[in-house]
């Protein structure tokens, strides 16, 4: 009797060790841990409208490309920092201590990235800049990489092809009196005069500025005018005032489509940027045109430059395995050479790309202002010069 009970016992243990094991082996698998990437934008501030195109491409490349890498999500924290300093500090803290992400990306605004960067150095956490930054920036700080180069360099471009292709001699400058708006001033006037154009007068205004009649008032004779404005007042106020000279301009508002279409662009606006919609670049239709279809409206510079920062992102990841560690995110940061929305991207000097910028025009087409790609250059870093950077240009088409 004693031996059946525990033999009915032995089974029962048994059956309860095997139903245990069936249980463990049926269980959904524990979800893998997340590999994070943090955000930094001014959705308020003097950058909201440029960077809510920014934040636009994060979500549209989180819902429609699901990234992940073998198998781990990638996440993508986004921060607002209000395009302000001491605000983007923190927020670079949150990001790197709290939510521990391996890199980020951002802020657009050069005084924001100022305040992080010394922290990412210190962390030793990657950082991929959005937009162009000032010269000290990458002088100063070893973990940013500028897919989109420095400041000088895309107005330097636009000063060799002012004077190669549209044949101008002579130029007038406005620009915001800040960082940024003075090296935008000394690119242009550098790449201008490397070709024989002379620049006979720059004026500089409050970057907060709303009444640019003063300004406008005291442009001397040019062959064209050169300027660098955030504000939609400025081009309605060059309008009225009648400026008929060829106008060019570098990280404006009127790039944006929907704001093209609330002004009247009038006669010779002109453009150089890191990246337009109609570039024929690999990937650029199929971007455009998710985008329009999620937000009904072409991207704007800045989403383009998000794009490919993610594109960078994801390339540098795949390429360690998903491993996040610094060694190897740097590693692999300074081996990149993908091909994005925006064109090549390489890191040279400083973490420096040598980068291609674009110049169009507005023409319009079934009553709507479109973007013509009129010219190109690659402009390259080639060394340290003085507290900045030589620069060379060399024309694409």
């Amino acid at each position: 009797m004693k031996h059946r009970m525990y033999l009915v016992l032995a089974m029962l243990v048994l059956l309860a060790l095997v139903g245990s094991i069936f249980s463990i082996d049926c269980a959904a698998p524990a979800p893998k841990e997340p590999i994070k990437i943090g955000v930094i934008l001014g959705l308020t501030g003097y950058m909201a409208d440029a960077d809510s195109y920014s934040k636009k491409a994060v979500d549209l490349y989180a819902e429609t490309m699901n990234p992940e890498i073998n198998g781990r999500p990638v996440q993508f924290i986004i921060e607002d920092d209000a395009t302000d300093p001491s605000q983007s500090m923190d927020k670079a803290r949150k990001l790197i201590d709290v939510d521990k992400v391996c890199m980020t990306i951002g802020p657009t605004d050069s005084g924001c990235a100022t305040a992080d960067l010394g922290y990412n150095d210190r962390m030793e956490v990657p950082n991929l800049a959005i937009s162009c930054h000032s010269a000290p920036i990458p002088r100063t700080y070893k973990w940013v990489w500028l897919p989109r180069g420095i400041d000088r360099a895309c107005t330097y471009a636009m000063g060799v092809f002012m004077y190669e292709v549209d044949g101008i001699r002579t130029a007038v400058g406005m620009y915001p009196d800040f960082v940024c708006g003075h090296d935008t001033a000394d690119g242009f006037r550098e790449g201008f005069e490397s070709r024989g154009g002379k620049v006979v007068q720059e004026q500089f205004f409050p970057p907060d500025v709303k009444d640019f009649a003063p300004y406008i008032a005291k442009i001397e004779k040019a062959d064209a005018l050169v300027g660098m404005f955030s504000a939609v007042g400025a081009y309605t106020q060059i309008e009225e005032f009648g400026i008929k000279i060829p106008k060019y301009i570098y990280f404006s508002v009127l790039e944006a489509p929907a704001i093209q279409q609330e002004v009247d662009i009038g006669y010779g606006w002109n453009v150089v940027t890191p990246w337009s919609y109609a570039v024929d670049a690999p990937g650029t239709k199929e971007f455009v045109a998710a985008y329009e279809k999620k937000y009904g409206e072409k991207p704007y510079e800045e989403a383009g430059d998000m794009w490919s920062d993610i594109q960078i992102a994801m390339d540098v990841l795949k390429r360690t395995g998903g491993d996040t560690s610094s060694d190897k995110l740097e590693k692999a940061l300074n081996e990149t050479n993908l091909v994005t929305v925006t064109g090549l991207i390489s890191f040279g000097l400083d973490h420096i790309a040598a980068n291609h910028f674009y110049a169009f025009r507005f023409e319009k087409v079934g009553g709507v202002w479109e973007h013509k790609i009129v010219g190109e250059y690659e402009v390259k870093v080639t060394g340290h010069k003085g507290e900045t950077y030589a620069l060379e240009a060399v024309r694409i088409k």
